[in-house]
């Protein structure tokens, strides 16, 4: 950024100014993308974590209706 700033006070290099600001702006864009793939993914985790919980859910109330099951059979 200082190189930009020194290089914008003598306005004799405009193409390296642009030059740049193209670099700053591609670095930005880059920097954005990549932290939307993250966040993505961690959306894409999250999904799964609530899938396994509910099959987890789904086996416990079968496992409680087994027991009751036997429960009721022995007495």
């Amino acid at each position: 950024m200082t190189n930009f700033i020194k290089t914008a006070a003598t306005l004799d290099n405009i193409d390296d100014i642009r030059k740049e600001i193209d670099e700053l702006i591609s670095k930005i864009y880059h920097g954005n993308r990549r932290a939307n793939d993250i966040i993505f993914q961690g959306l894409r985790d999250i999904n799964d974590l609530k899938l396994h919980i509910t099959a987890i859910n789904n086996q416990s109330d079968k496992i409680i209706e087994v027991i009751k099951k036997e429960i009721l059979e022995q007495s």
